[in-house]
């Protein structure tokens, strides 16, 4: 499978964190910004 360009995800809400796990099963690296501490583990 080819890699696609650079993925970022912004928020780390369900919508977002839904996101990023659908993205890294096929991309090894995303860039994911989260605004809130409490939210990033």
């Amino acid at each position: 499978m080819d890699l696609i360009g650079k993925i970022c995800i912004l928020g780390g809400g369900t919508w977002g964190t839904a996101l990023a796990k659908m993205v890294l099963m096929n991309q090894k690296h995303i860039n994911w910004f989260i605004r809130r501490d409490d939210q990033i583990e």
